[in-house]
């Protein structure tokens, strides 16, 4: 039998941000929060968290969590306006 490979931290950092694009693009802002979370959680086992490495997956992991509440905002943002007849 063929032994399965363990993700690196790296790849399950990716896999939860890619989870959280879907949800996003979806409109469904909690779920991708709730991945962002879990892909913070994982980005905390680095041992050295000041190398490049950890540094631009912590960078990643920033983005995805402004993106989520700039699109968020957005939607709130017109259905208040939608309300004002704006």
């Amino acid at each position: 039998m063929k032994k399965s490979k363990k993700q690196s931290r790296k790849q399950n950092i990716n896999h939860f941000l890619d989870r959280a694009k879907y949800y996003n693009n979806a409109g469904k802002y909690d779920k991708a929060v709730e991945k962002i979370k879990i892909a913070y959680s994982i980005w905390e086992g680095y041992k050295n968290w000041e190398s490049n490495k950890a540094q631009k997956m912590l960078g990643k992991i920033i983005d995805a969590r402004e993106i989520v509440i700039h699109n968020y905002l957005t939607v709130e943002e017109r259905k208040i306006r939608a309300i004002i007849g704006d």
